[in-house]
């Protein structure tokens, strides 16, 4: 969804269960009425971060062997280095992204590279590296969230960790001599790795610390947001530039509310794919709809949104579906499988004043915010609208009836 209508759109607090929960995934929702609370950050409340950064081809200028402009000179030989993490992260609060840090192991490290330069009447001068080892550094992630594109997360990543030292190391053993020069060995630390990957990255690098990594995609194979680098990555500038072969996999894995029928089946917007087909829901997400979406959920269960808007899911919760709503809604199309019916489960949708409680059927519902005005029309089944937080009262709204409650005043039946 466009960042203009992103902007108009209000939000809604879902709280899900185990039976059913999916169709409570999304709701529309019209502009938020002032003094609305913070919007959600749309970070998952938990998540696992998985990045494994690979780096091939590395050639002798990434070592500082380079030739410029000195005659009889060569270069040759590569390195391939590689690095994993899997950082636990959390969101402490709604409006809060989601952090944490762990290890950045060296997964492997290894390569030799060499410069030659021809002496006229003395053995090349010869000036080589060979990685022996890798040193664990630290990934700090620093900000989980929804990203700019719609139905996707962005994260920013620190590789040098929370305090932005605790780089990955390559261990280098150097030698150097010839052209009259005694041959001498020694062992250097270097961080090529990290270099690299800053070179790479250096258009998602952030002026407050960290790289930015945009649109990881809903992946259903691997049942996580996913973005992959596969790439030849240029780093440096002129004489110094170079070329290595980079494939960055980065995997953004929530913890998912339970139970199969908390999965989106499809989601479309007027027959075109917003992205979430096969998603799983968890706690933090924010999803985005636009106009004219229509969302079909792994029980059956059915959500048409005419005019779109952004979702917030807030909790799971045993046998119960609940959306708490927190601006105002103009319309939207609610289906809740009849399966629901006889069950323990439980769904309501809150309003400031009023809820709705349901247990298989169909019903269209809007809210008036500034008005405190909620309206419920039922086409199928029956819905209860009771007053809450101050207003009192509980009516039953049949099929082909509606039900309004504003403020706190009791609800009540009136005419179409």
């Amino acid at each position: 969804m466009g960042g203009q209508q992103h902007a108009r759109a209000g939000r809604l607090a879902l709280t899900l269960a185990a039976a059913g929960a999916a169709s409570a995934a999304l709701a529309s929702s019209a502009p938020a009425a002032a003094g609305d609370e913070q919007a959600a950050s749309g970070a998952p409340k938990k998540a696992v971060v998985k990045f494994d950064a690979a780096q091939a081809e590395v050639p002798p200028p990434a070592f500082a062997l380079t030739c410029f402009t000195m005659p009889n000179c060569s270069t040759s030989g590569t390195a391939a280095l590689r690095t994993q993490a899997e950082v636990p992260v959390e969101s402490p609060a709604r409006d809060a992204a989601a952090s944490g840090a762990a290890p950045l192991e060296y997964a492997s490290a290894e390569g030799y590279v060499a410069r030659s330069i021809a002496c006229p009447n003395d053995p090349p001068a010869i000036s080589d590296r060979e990685v022996a080892d890798g040193i664990d550094g630290e990934l700090a992630v620093s900000d989980l969230r929804s990203g700019p594109g719609a139905n996707t997360l962005a994260v920013t990543l620190d590789t040098g960790g929370r305090s932005g030292d605790e780089l990955p190391t390559e261990l280098v053993e150097a030698g150097e001599g010839g052209c009259g020069v005694p041959e001498e060995d020694h062992d250097i630390p270097m961080t090529i790795w990290h270099a690299n990957f800053t070179g790479a990255h250096q258009d998602e690098w952030q002026q407050d610390g960290g790289f930015r990594i945009d649109d990881l995609a809903w992946d259903s194979g691997a049942d996580a947001f996913t973005k992959l680098y596969a790439r030849p990555a240029s780093v440096g500038f002129g004489p110094l530039a170079y070329t290595y072969r980079e494939r960055t996999q980065l995997e953004v894995r929530p913890e998912y509310c339970e139970g199969p029928l908390n999965r989106v089946s499809t989601a479309t917007a007027n027959g075109e794919s917003i992205g979430a087909d096969g998603m799983r829901i968890f706690p933090g997400q924010v999803v985005d709809a636009p106009a004219g979406s229509k969302i079909r959920f792994s029980d059956g269960a059915v959500a048409e949104f005419p005019n779109g808007g952004s979702y917030e899911v807030a909790e799971c919760a045993d046998n119960l579906v609940e959306w708490t709503v927190s601006g105002s809604i103009r319309k939207a199309w609610i289906e809740v499988k009849k399966a629901l019916s006889g069950s323990k489960a439980k769904f309501n949708v809150k309003t400031d004043r009023a809820v709705a409680g349901v247990r298989g059927t169909k019903y269209q519902l809007s809210y008036d915010k500034p008005k405190q005005l909620t309206r419920v029309a039922v086409k199928e089944g029956i819905v209860s609208l009771k007053g809450i937080n101050g207003a009192k009262g509980q009516i039953l709204i049949k099929a082909g009836q509606v039900g309004i409650q504003k403020g706190k005043k009791k609800p009540k039946l009136i005419k179409r």
